[in-house]
């Protein structure tokens, strides 16, 4: 067993994420927990982490945009003069 800890996703998020993938996983709490089968092959641990990478990079471009929405806007609510 693997467990992944998230600390800006929730791990249901990732969850849902890797299953329109294909790649079945489970959570625990705040964790993503991988229970591959013992005749795992090599070719299917990159197809795993195949997934795993498509899933995170679409979840950091998503913190990345809302954490540049979120700084723009405190910078236009922010009262001190330029």
């Amino acid at each position: 067993m693997v467990g992944i800890e998230f600390l800006d996703v929730t791990a249901a998020d990732v969850l849902a994420a890797c299953r329109e993938k294909g790649l079945l996983v489970l959570t625990a709490k705040t964790r993503l927990r991988l229970l591959p089968p013992l005749t795992l092959t090599a070719h299917d641990v990159d197809m795993a982490l195949e997934v795993l990478a498509r899933c995170w990079a679409r979840w950091s471009r998503r913190l990345r945009r809302s954490r540049h929405e979120a700084s723009a806007e405190n910078e236009r609510s922010d009262p001190r003069p330029s």
